[in-house]
């Protein structure tokens, strides 16, 4: 009798998520072709139910068209640098005011990926995916370029985050363009390492044994009384043009996560 008790309280459910970087710098800037591809995006973000894409800069209302998503983020106004933070969200379960923060450092402005032409950072949101389920929501784009201060500007670009992560007691689903090559960076091996475990995260793609390495990751962790787990990792092959060509210099990462309380 407990255990059929136990089982009618228990709150479960699934959402299947998906991380893009959208390469949205003005034409000619980006290293893809947005003018043509960005406009093609939003559609296939339709049987995603949360979506999170970085480099979002020059094209949002081109890539909104198509979407048919009830929650999204209005794009940050630009401050200080030539782009905003390019991140932004759609998703069908209502989420709390979007919280933004800049990275502290940055490097290069005109080399190195010239990141400080943009105000790179990570953005934050409690997304209800029920009622008593809140998940805390992490987009982020860390600092890009392999050169020894790359490296050292994404290892504080990550501690920065663990830091602000302190704070948060129930669950994380978190995702983005990490730029950490860990198979051909032993720093960002390092930075990745001490990341994790001051967090307590976990990267999907390790948990579930995917087998392969991508610098575009989704991370999760549990609360004490919300369990997220991941159930499937993959590739989204469909962004791509009719013609085949793809959408992003990015691949997308779509994984599907339970949750339950």
């Amino acid at each position: 009798m407990m255990v059929l008790l136990a089982l009618a309280c228990t709150h479960s459910g699934t959402f299947e998520a998906l991380t893009y970087n959208v390469a949205g710098l003005p034409q000619g800037l980006s290293s893809s072709d947005p003018e043509r591809f960005i406009p093609q995006m939003g559609v296939l973000f339709v049987p995603y139910d949360l979506v999170l894409v970085q480099e979002d800069f020059a094209y949002h209302d081109d890539l909104v068209v198509g979407t048919d998503h009830p929650y999204r983020s209005e794009p940050a106004i630009p401050v200080e640098e030539l782009v905003n933070d390019g991140l932004n969200r759609f998703s069908r379960f209502p989420f709390d005011p979007v919280e933004r923060t800049r990275w502290t450092d940055c490097n290069g402005v005109l080399d190195d990926g010239s990141d400080c032409l943009a105000e790179k950072g990570f953005s934050t949101a409690l997304t209800h995916f029920h009622d008593k389920a809140p998940v805390t929501v992490v987009n982020h784009h860390a600092d890009a370029g392999g050169s020894e201060d790359d490296i050292a500007t994404r290892a504080s670009n990550f501690a920065q985050l663990a830091a602000a992560l302190e704070g948060v007691d129930g669950p994380i689903l978190m995702a983005g363009d990490t730029n950490l090559r860990v198979d051909t960076r032993p720093g960002d091996a390092d930075t990745l390492g001490a990341f994790l475990e001051a967090t307590g995260l976990q990267d999907v793609c390790t948990a579930l044994a995917c087998g392969e390495e991508h610098i575009d990751r989704f991370f999760f962790r549990s609360g004490d009384e919300v369990t997220v787990e991941p159930q499937s990792w993959r590739v989204a092959t469909e962004m791509v043009s009719p013609e085949g060509d793809d959408l992003s210099d990015h691949p997308a990462i779509a994984v599907v996560f339970s949750w339950s309380f």
